[in-house]
């Protein structure tokens, strides 16, 4: 069975969509997301964000450059995980 990996906004209505359709089709389907979305039948691996970052609602910029930070630790579950096919949908969200 085919290992994928999406790295992307799991709350993402697109990516709702493909995972629901790999899943149909019997991928074994992982989701790195910033964000705590549920997808049925998908592994959906939620990275936080250093709390420091998030400073208000008005200013989410701060929030995006925490993505730099976390960059390793997504890379190791990248590596851990073993993909067939990585897909990056996004890289800022």
């Amino acid at each position: 069975m085919k290992k994928i990996v999406i790295l992307g906004d799991s709350e993402n209505p697109h990516i709702q969509r493909w995972a629901s359709y790999l899943v149909n089709c019997r991928y074994e389907l992982h989701i790195i997301s910033f964000s705590r979305g549920v997808i049925e039948g998908a592994h959906v691996h939620h990275i936080s964000v250093p709390k420091y970052l998030i400073i208000s609602p008005i200013a989410p910029l701060w929030k995006k450059f925490g993505y730099l930070l976390c960059l390793f630790s997504v890379r190791k579950l990248i590596f851990s995980l073993e993909p067939d096919i990585l897909h990056a949908h996004w890289g800022t969200s």
